[in-house]
C-alpha cells in the first residue's frame, strides 16, 4: 500500500532508529539490485558453509585416526569424512554406510551415531544460522523518500458564502478563486486520505487484519498498538451524563523515529500519547423538537453549549430532511454522524457545565439512526430492546412479516481527548492535556509550539511543530466530519439490499459495538498521523500551481531542509540491507574460507615436525590420492608425482592411462594378474615430504 508516487533514496544511509553508526548503516536498492545481492549472500553462505564443515571434519578425522587395526566400517566413516562436500551429503553417506553393514558388523550404527548426530546438528545449526541471516535484508523495508514539494496544503475553512463567487473575483468574505481551489483540494486530499487510513487499519490492524501481509508495507510501523480498557469512571464533571460503560482507548509512547518513520538524529526524536475516551450521554432534557414556520419541516435540536440563550444556542440541529428524502419517502442514509469540539482551556463558546473535563478536548459525537435490528441491542450507543419491538405480520409481505427492533432516533457520544509529548532521554512529559492546553500555533496553524518547557533541544521542537500541525485533521472530530456514515463499522451489518418501510434493516450489531467503534476510530487517527508524515516529503497531489502556493511552510529553528530528508517510508519495490550485518557475514565467511584454504599448508607444517600417521591419513584419503593409489597398485599409466598435502596428483608426462581394468564380477583386477609398467607404490614407500622435482627425479630412477 506504498504510494506509488513516492521516489525512494537508492544507495547508503543511516537509519538512526537501529542505534549507532555501526548498527543504523543501511543500504537500499531497487527490487533487482537488490535480487543480485540477495542471491550473492545465498551463494556465499552455502558456500561458507560446505568450507566451515570441512573444518569440523578435519577435526573428527584427526580424533578419530589410530595406528591400530580397525574395521573396514571404521575405515570407510574416515574416508566419508576426509570426501566430504556437505553436511547433508556426508549425513546420507554415513547412513548409507550403516545400511549397508547392518548385518555385518554389529553395533555398527551404534558407532557411527556420534558422526551422525554431529553431521545433523551442524545441518539444522547452520540452515538456522542461514535464516538469520536473511534478517540483514528487508525486502518493502524502511527506505528514505526524496523529498520534493515537502509540505501540506496550509489548513483551509469556509467563511461565509463562498458560493457568491464569480471567476476570477472575490466575494465580500474574501473568498478568491484561488482560495476556492485550495480548499477544494485541501479538503479532497484530507477526505481520501482518512479513507485510506480507514481501510489500512481494517486490512492490516488485529484482531481482524494482518499487519504481516504485503499490502501492509508502506510505514515505518506497520501496527501501532494500543491498549483498550471499559472500566474507567465517568471523565465529565457530572458523573450521571453518561449512560453506558466508559471506553478509554491509549495508544502509549508513539516514537517520532521508530513509528512516525522521522529519522532524525538520536537525541532529536521524541514520543507521543493520545488517550481517548468515550461513553454514551444522556440527551434529555438537552435535546428538543422544533419546527421551522417557514418551511414546516421538523427537526430535533441538541444543546450542548453554555449560552444562557439555550434556544439559540444549540449545538447541532438534525432536521428531518437530514434522515430522509422526502421526495421519495426513502431514507438518505443508514447512519449519519455530526460532530462538535471544544477545546480545553480555548473556549470560544463553551460546553454546559456538566461536560466540563479539565485537562482534556471535548467531543460530542451525534449519530442519527436510520436503521431496525432483526435482533434486540443491548450495546449502548445502538440499543434497540424489546420495548421497541415491532412485531411482524404473516401476510407474506417481506416489509411488514419481519420482526424489527428500533433504536432512538439520534444518540450521543462524548468523547475525551488527552494529548502528552514526552522526551525519550529525559522521560520528561508534559502534563496529560488537551492539545491547546499544552502547545499553541501560530497565526496560521502552521507551526506549534509547547507551552511548557521540559527541556527539549532545538531539534525537538523542530520535531514538535510537525506533529502539532501534522495532529490537526487526526481528531476523532475531524474524522467522523470528513467520512459521515462511512465512519462507522456497524454500516457491515446493514443489508443495503432491501429497505424496510422507512429505514434499512440491520443484523444485530455486538454489544460491544461503541467500543469496536472507538478503537476504530482511534487507530484511523493515529494511521492517518502516519501518512501525514509521509505525504509531507512530496508535497500535495493536486498538480495545480494555485494549490503549490497554499503549501505551508513551517517556521523552523535548526535545519529545516533536513527534516524534509528523514522521512522513512516501506516500500515493496525496494530492499533495504544492514551493511553491518553483510559485512558480518562476508567476513566471517571470509575467515573459514581462508582458514580452510591454508589448511594444506597448515598440514605440510606440522608433517615436517612430526610425521605422523594422523597426517598421512588425511593426505592419502582424499579422493584424488585415493584414485592414484589404486592405478599404482594396478600397475597402470606412467609415473604419478604430487603426494603432499597441498598437491593434486598428477601423471609426470600427462600420458594417456587405460580405464581401470574389471573382471567380470565389476570388480577390479588383482595386481598379479596386470602386466605391470611402473612399480607398485605400496604405502610404505610413499616419500616423505620434499620437493616435487626431486620426488619426481627419486622415483624416475627407482623406474630405470
Amino acid at each position: 500500500m506504498s504510494s506509488p508516487d513516492q521516489v525512494v533514496y537508492t544507495g547508503f544511509w543511516h537509519d538512526h532508529g537501529k542505534g549507532g553508526h555501526v548498527l543504523g548503516s543501511t543500504l537500499t536498492l531497487n527490487a533487482t539490485h537488490g535480487s543480485y545481492l540477495l542471491a550473492f549472500l545465498a551463494i556465499f553462505i552455502t558456500f561458507t558453509g560446505s568450507k566451515l564443515w570441512n573444518l569440523v571434519c578435519f577435526v573428527l578425522h584427526q580424533y578419530r585416526s589410530t595406528v591400530r587395526p580397525r574395521g573396514a566400517l571404521h575405515q570407510q566413516q574416515q574416508v566419508t569424512l576426509r570426501n566430504n562436500s556437505s553436511s547433508l551429503s556426508t549425513l546420507w553417506s554415513l547412513l548409507e554406510l550403516c545400511w549397508a553393514w547392518r548385518s555385518k558388523a554389529r553395533r555398527g550404527f551404534l558407532n557411527s551415531s556420534p558422526l551422525i548426530l554431529v553431521a545433523a546438528i551442524f545441518s539444522i545449526a547452520f540452515a538456522a544460522a542461514a535464516i538469520l541471516s536473511a534478517r540483514i535484508a528487508n525486502v518493502g523495508g524502511n527506505a528514505l523518500v526524496v523529498a520534493e514539494a515537502c509540505g501540506w496544503i496550509a489548513e483551509q475553512f469556509p467563511v461565509g458564502d463562498a458560493s457568491a463567487l464569480v471567476a476570477g473575483g472575490e466575494n465580500e468574505t474574501g473568498w478568491t478563486s484561488s482560495k476556492l481551489l485550495t480548499y477544494a483540494s485541501w479538503s479532497s486530499e484530507q477526505r481520501q486520505s482518512a479513507r485510506d487510513s480507514f481501510e489500512y487499519v481494517r486490512s492490516c490492524y488485529l484482531p481482524n487484519g494482518n499487519p504481516s501481509s504485503p499490502e501492509c508495507i508502506a510505514f515505518a510501523q506497520p501496527y501501532i498498538p494500543s491498549s483498550l480498557t471499559t472500566d474507567k469512571p465517568c471523565p465529565f464533571s457530572n458523573q450521571s451524563m453518561c449512560l453506558g460503560p466508559v471506553i478509554s482507548v491509549d495508544s502509549g509512547l508513539i516514537d517520532s523515529n521508530r513509528d512516525l518513520g522521522l529519522n532524525t538524529e538520536r537525541g532529536h526524536e521524541i514520543q507521543y500519547r493520545r488517550i481517548l475516551t468515550c461513553a454514551p450521554i444522556v440527551t434529555e432534557p438537552y435535546s428538543d423538537w422544533q419546527i421551522d414556520e417557514d418551511f414546516g419541516f421538523y427537526y430535533l435540536q441538541f444543546y450542548y453549549n453554555n449560552d444562557s440563550d439555550i434556544k439559540n444556542s444549540s449545538t447541532y440541529s438534525m432536521r428531518t430532511s437530514d434522515l430522509f428524502d422526502l421526495a421519495e419517502a426513502a431514507p438518505a442514509a443508514t447512519y449519519a454522524l455530526y460532530s462538535a469540539r471544544f477545546h480545553w482551556n480555548n473556549y470560544t463558546v463553551g460546553p454546559i457545565s456538566e461536560l466540563i473535563t479539565p485537562q482534556a478536548d471535548l467531543v460530542l459525537v451525534m449519530k442519527t439512526n436510520v436503521v431496525s435490528f432483526t435482533e434486540p441491542v443491548y450495546d449502548a450507543w445502538f440499543k434497540a430492546d424489546p420495548k421497541n419491538y415491532t412485531p411482524g405480520d404473516d401476510d407474506g409481505d417481506i416489509e411488514d412479516s419481519t420482526a424489527t427492533y428500533y433504536p432512538a432516533l439520534a444518540d450521543v457520544l462524548g468523547c475525551t481527548t488527552s494529548h502528552q509529548i514526552c522526551d525519550p532521554a529525559s522521560q520528561r512529559c508534559t502534563t496529560l492535556s488537551g492539545l491547546l492546553d499544552i502547545g499553541e500555533y501560530n497565526a496560521k496553524s502552521t507551526a506549534y509550539r509547547l507551552r511548557e518547557d521540559i527541556g527539549l533541544s532545538d531539534g525537538q521542537h523542530d520535531v514538535v511543530s510537525l506533529l502539532g500541525v501534522a495532529l490537526i485533521p487526526t481528531t476523532i472530530e475531524r474524522l467522523t466530519m470528513l467520512l459521515y456514515d462511512n465512519a462507522l463499522l456497524a454500516n457491515d451489518y446493514v443489508a443495503d439490499t432491501h429497505r424496510f418501510g422507512d429505514t434499512f434493516m440491520s443484523a444485530a450489531v455486538p454489544n460491544n459495538q461503541t467500543a469496536i467503534e472507538v478503537q476504530n476510530w482511534h487507530n484511523a487517527g493515529i494511521n492517518y498521523l502516519q501518512r501525514r508524515f509521509t505525504q509531507r516529503p512530496r508535497g500535495p497531489s493536486s498538480s495545480s500551481s494555485l494549490v503549490a502556493k497554499q503549501i505551508s511552510k513551517l517556521p523552523l529553528t535548526s535545519q529545516p531542509s533536513l527534516l524534509c530528508s528523514v522521512q522513512k517510508v516501506r516500500n515493496a519495490g525496494y530492499t533495504s540491507f544492514s551493511v553491518a550485518g553483510v559485512a558480518l557475514v562476508l567476513s566471517i565467511g571470509l575467515f573459514f574460507i581462508l582458514l580452510n584454504f591454508l589448511l594444506p599448508y597448515l598440514i605440510d607444517a606440522l608433517t615436517d615436525r612430526s610425521w605422523s600417521h594422523k597426517r598421512q591419513e588425511w593426505v592419502r584419503g582424499h579422493l584424488w590420492q585415493l584414485h592414484r593409489s589404486v592405478y599404482e597398485n594396478q600397475g597402470i599409466g606412467g609415473l604419478w608425482v604430487g603426494s603432499s598435502a597441498r598437491s593434486t596428483p598428477i601423471t609426470y608426462r600427462n600420458e594417456k592411462i587405460e580405464p581401470i581394468p574389471l573382471d567380470r564380477r565389476g570388480t577390479s583386477t588383482p595386481s598379479n594378474q596386470v602386466d605391470h609398467k611402473a612399480p607398485n607404490l605400496t604405502w610404505s614407500s610413499w616419500p616423505s615430504r620434499r620437493s616435487e622435482s626431486t620426488e619426481a627425479l627419486e622415483l624416475i630412477q627407482r623406474v630405470e
